[in-house]
């Protein structure tokens, strides 16, 4: 077995296994650690800190977790799970409010203008010395939530100090897409002082933090793909991520319904569709069923 300091000290790619995979294998490497009388939170809260440092950490972090709570509640007769944990799971699976979703993709002139105006009212000392902020004309929508910012500044050519916003990643959520980068926005001053270079470069790191905080929050708003199978019978809610159709019949049979689900209690949330469902069992496979409920628009 190895030594506990080599579970925290793995050396993950990014780009390389799918997140379920990832997830799984997070798992197998974490757990039983359990059985050696380490504390559960302990190595939970060092594991998230692996993961928080995974490029595609968002899509990682969710399946980890469904994964993680699956495990002990089938394999613990307790069923121990962590408050945190069940909080986050929750926050996950939990529909908001009445579960509205977005009935559009975020555009790039939407999503940088939506961050740029929570950065810049958080901050009066950036926002006073700012003379626009602009998106690009060249608008695309984003269909997926594994990017990160990128983002420059640089004294103008003639006059002032400018701030380049761009996004890299898979913005259609399409599996095997390449990365792209895409300039969403620019922001400018026409101040050139040396506090002003500090002031946007403190705006700089005020895009990044919010760009990740918001995208933690609205997560479901960038997904536009795959399907996410769970049931509410127990708290928190016991969920598993699916990429395509295909895969639904075996989750639902071999991760809910052979584990004491019944299916009343399973909805299929279509990222697609936008649409809540039931299962059915159809020709011995359980499988999307009825609508449960339209998602309103905002």
């Amino acid at each position: 077995m190895k030594p506990v300091t080599s579970i925290f000290n793995l050396k993950i790619s990014p780009t390389s296994p799918p997140p379920l995979n990832t997830a799984v294998f997070l798992t197998h490497h974490v757990l039983p650690y359990s059985q050696l009388g380490f504390c559960k939170a302990f190595f939970y809260t060092h594991t998230i800190h692996i993961l928080r440092h995974l490029k595609n950490r968002q899509r990682i972090l969710k399946s980890f977790l469904f994964y993680f709570w699956e495990t002990f509640n089938h394999s613990e007769k307790n069923g121990t799970v962590f408050p945190s944990h069940i909080k986050y799971v929750n926050q996950i699976l939990k529909p908001k409010g009445e579960n509205i979703m977005r009935k559009k993709p975020y555009t790039t002139k939407e999503f940088f203008d939506t961050i740029t105006e929570k950065v810049l009212d958080a901050h009066p000392d950036i926002k006073e010395i700012i003379d626009y902020s602009l998106a690009s004309s060249s608008e695309q929508e984003i269909r997926s939530d594994q990017f990160s910012p990128e983002i420059s500044i640089d004294y103008g050519g003639n006059e002032g100090i400018y701030l380049d916003f761009r996004i890299r990643g898979n913005l259609s959520g399409n599996p095997g897409q390449a990365d792209e980068t895409i300039h969403i926005g620019s922001v400018k001053t026409l101040c050139e002082s040396d506090d002003a270079m500090y002031l946007m470069g403190k705006l700089n790191a005020a895009l990044v933090i919010e760009t990740y905080r918001f995208l933690r929050k609205e997560w479901e708003d960038f997904t536009w793909n795959g399907y996410v199978v769970f049931s509410a019978m127990q708290k928190p809610c016991v969920g598993f991520i699916a990429s395509d159709k295909k895969e639904l019949p075996k989750i639902i049979q071999t991760r809910l319904i052979e584990k004491g689900f019944p299916a009343k209690s399973i909805t299929v949330k279509d990222y697609s569709a936008r649409k809540l469902f039931h299962v059915k069992l159809e020709n011995g496979e359980y499988t999307i069923g009825d609508i449960i409920r339209e998602k309103e628009e905002r």
